[in-house]
């Protein structure tokens, strides 16, 4: 019997909850979880976008280059280029120097390579909605906070008012003595102690 109740007293009540404080801290991981998960697809999704903008202008580049008149001067393939086929800052160098961002393509037949500018979609979309996406963001987040801060409050209440449930279940409420469930508990304790001490 004294075995019984101490393997009894480890087992946890799978119908209690979770502490307010526990409570809270396992909504903040969520809430960060969920928004590394959002901020690491936004990302992707924006690379693929670029990815697949600047593989359509190398294409369209290829087009291009075998439709103008090869005996067109640089200078004119280069508006042509930048004018018609909206290649941004066409024009012909070695390819060796390179800003930052830009493309080269060989030229068929020729030593120097078509350098541009090539329109980033998914990058140029995500800075022209960034005051919108933090000012969202930022509604998201006072309303998350909020939650969490009612989560808490209700279940700190919770557990206030279980505890005095507890204390009034094992009292008698007129005279404030310990009731037939406070001595079962107390002897219970009791033979758990003397069991230990042999």
């Amino acid at each position: 019997m004294a075995v019984a109740a101490k393997k009894a007293g480890w087992r946890r009540n799978t119908n209690a909850l979770p502490g307010a404080k526990l409570l809270l801290i396992l909504t903040t991981v969520a809430a960060f979880m969920l928004a590394a998960t959002v901020l690491g697809a936004v990302i992707f999704a924006v690379r693929q976008i670029d990815e697949t903008s600047v593989a359509n202008e190398v294409s369209r580049a290829r087009i291009a280059l075998s439709a103008i008149d090869p005996g067109y001067s640089e200078a004119r393939i280069s508006s042509i280029l930048t004018n018609v086929f909206a290649l941004e800052g066409a024009h012909f160098s070695d390819g060796s120097q390179l800003d930052g961002g830009q493309v080269a393509i060989n030229v068929p037949g020729h030593e120097r390579a078509l350098v541009w500018s090539p329109n980033r979609m998914g990058s140029k979309l995500f800075a022209q909605l960034a005051p919108l996406r933090l000012g969202a963001s930022g509604i998201f987040l006072i309303g998350i906070v909020f939650l969490m801060r009612r989560l808490y409050l209700i279940a700190h209440e919770l557990e206030v008012r279980r505890a005095e449930a507890q204390s009034l279940a094992a009292r008698d409420p007129l005279t404030g003595l310990g009731n037939r469930l406070a001595f079962d508990t107390g002897m219970a304790r009791m033979l758990a102690q003397s069991a230990g001490d042999v």
